[in-house]
């Protein structure tokens, strides 16, 4: 299997949309995006092509104060455990720390993966405008995204000057 990992391009929209609600639809494990969303953030977001079809993706949000996010990590099943998921990561926080960035966070349920990558464990309430923008969308939300039932937890990675 012959994977490229690079930015993805603009008629590629649909497919990337696809791919998202689609994950989305099935696990619960992203917020959903508009294409609307996901235009805005073009150049943010990375994929992983497969015999010229995009089988994963991962991207990232600027929040003020030097913060970034790491959103959408999603692979097509079949071909998740392969590595592609740390490949696609590693190359935004290349991406990311080239652009000046200081830390990057996610809130996430799979802890294992982004400590392989070098993220620690941390509170969720140091990302308030985060919190209060996307979380009250998300459809495991029970009353408060600081509620201690929130399976996500909030997880950075401070990045070298």
């Amino acid at each position: 299997m012959n994977i490229t990992i690079r930015k993805i391009r603009i008629h590629e929209i649909a497919a990337l949309h696809f791919l998202i609600n689609n994950e989305c639809n099935i696990n619960g494990t992203v917020l959903r995006k508009s294409y609307w969303q996901l235009l805005m953030l073009l150049d943010n977001y990375q994929v992983a092509v497969c015999n010229g079809k995009i089988i994963g993706c991962a991207g990232f949000k600027c929040w003020p104060g030097r913060w970034c996010e790491i959103v959408s990590v999603v692979l097509k099943s079949g071909t998740r455990g392969k590595g592609i998921g740390i490949q696609l990561v590693q190359s935004l926080i290349v991406d990311i720390q080239s652009r000046g960035y200081h830390a990057i966070f996610c809130l996430t349920g799979a802890r294992e993966f982004f400590a392989k990558l070098g993220f620690c464990e941390t509170q969720k309430n140091l990302f308030p405008m985060k919190i209060w923008s996307d979380c009250k969308k998300c459809p495991k939300n029970i009353g408060s995204p600081l509620d201690p039932q929130c399976p996500e937890i909030a997880m950075i990675l401070i990045l070298n000057s």
